[in-house]
């Protein structure tokens, strides 16, 4: 019954309401499989650098008149300013984009000296050393000019970074499974470290992830479900949301549960299809700190449970849930201008109240997994 990897990774429903292992693609379809210094966001890897040292001769770059390759340098000859050009970079960068690189001036005897042209010139350099370079790609042309009067060498072009990030956007703005995100312009960033090393989704104000619940046994979650939602968050936003079901209005079957930043509390909301909540309450229970992982848990049937890190906030009896099956839209870190501000790990959701040893078995994986300490 447990799963072993998140639903937007390619989960599928099983018969008994389970999140469970679907065909899982490839990570680096959903995130930059190696996401350079470990960002939030995705950078389009550069091109591979051929040759940056020299050691393979003229490989991988083309020399206009005054260069040529020797003993593991270019060299530059006084009399024509001209270009040497690294191929495989040279029109495979991406105009907008700002890169990151290194080289060094081998040798410098006389002249104006070396400079990077990437759509514009870069400062001459004549002292020999390592420089690290950094500029915006406004064309490209990306090559190393030597001024008329240079008499030089270079050599060690290397570590070529990409340091222009774009927002993490799945394939066509689906997140695998039953998942999917409504507006692909939203979407939560991929945070490789979210969770003590483990990857999760990190959301803002104005993200979230839906899912259709065009399956008839889905619109029944509000009348009987199990949910367990690990979450992170150190903002002091009044309302984070963790889960909810979107309907007609929020009175109308509709169940809410979130993380209340500035009163460091959890909440939960379930109407009744009329107009009023079966579950409204006014403060889960004790306090729930913020910048601390969490491990939200919810129990809804006959009986209600709000649960945080396995210790019990708030319970009661429900009555008065409707027996109609709207259709609606579970969402996990929405509605957009409330989603939480954070993090959240790996959910599990199941259709019907689940015992309680297997509740157990599910918070101490959860646990575990996400580094939320337990009683």
């Amino acid at each position: 019954m447990i799963p072993v990897y998140p639903p937007w990774l390619g989960w599928a429903l099983s018969t008994g309401g389970i999140w469970t292992p679907a065909s899982l693609p490839s990570l680096a379809a959903w995130y930059e499989a190696v996401d350079e210094d470990a960002t939030l966001v995705k950078a389009t890897a550069p091109p591979a650098i051929v040759n940056g040292d020299f050691a393979a001769g003229t490989t991988g770059w083309t020399l206009d008149a005054g260069w040529s390759v020797g003993s593991g340098v270019a060299s530059h000859a006084a009399g024509v300013g001209d270009y040497i050009t690294p191929d495989a970079i040279n029109l495979n960068t991406i105009s907008g984009n700002r890169y990151a690189w290194d080289w060094d001036v081998a040798a410098f005897t006389s002249g104006a000296g070396f400079r990077w042209y990437v759509g514009t010139s870069l400062g001459f350099q004549t002292v020999p050393g390592t420089y690290s370079e950094e500029a915006t790609v406004s064309s490209v042309a990306f090559q190393l000019y030597g001024a008329s009067t240079t008499i030089g060498s270079v050599d060690n072009f290397r570590n070529l970074r990409n340091l222009t990030r774009t927002r993490w956007n799945p394939t066509a703005g689906s997140l695998g499974g039953y998942l999917s995100q409504a507006t692909a312009t939203a979407q939560p960033w991929w945070d490789s470290t979210a969770f003590g090393g483990l990857g999760a989704l990190k959301f803002t104000a104005e993200d979230s992830v839906a899912s259709s619940l065009s399956a008839a046994s889905w619109k029944a979650l509000h009348k009987s479900a199990t949910i367990f939602i690990p979450f992170y968050s150190s903002a002091s936003d009044a309302v984070q949301y963790l889960f909810d079901t979107l309907v007609v209005a929020s009175t109308n079957h509709g169940i809410a549960f979130w993380f209340d930043g500035s009163a460091e509390r959890v909440y939960c909301r379930i109407g009744n299809g009329s107009g009023t909540y079966v579950l409204n309450s006014a403060s889960a229970g004790s306090s729930v700190a913020k910048s601390t992982p969490h491990l939200a848990e919810l129990s809804i049937g006959a009986t209600y449970e709000v649960m945080v890190d396995g210790v019990s906030l708030l319970s009661g009896s429900l009555v008065g849930l409707s027996t109609s099956d709207p259709a609606s839209t579970l969402r996990l870190g929405g509605p957009a201008s409330n989603s939480i501000v954070g993090n959240l790990g790996e959910p599990v959701i199941a259709l019907g109240q689940i015992t309680a040893a297997e509740r157990l078995s599910t918070r101490t994986y959860l646990a575990a997994k996400h580094g939320i300490t337990l009683p």
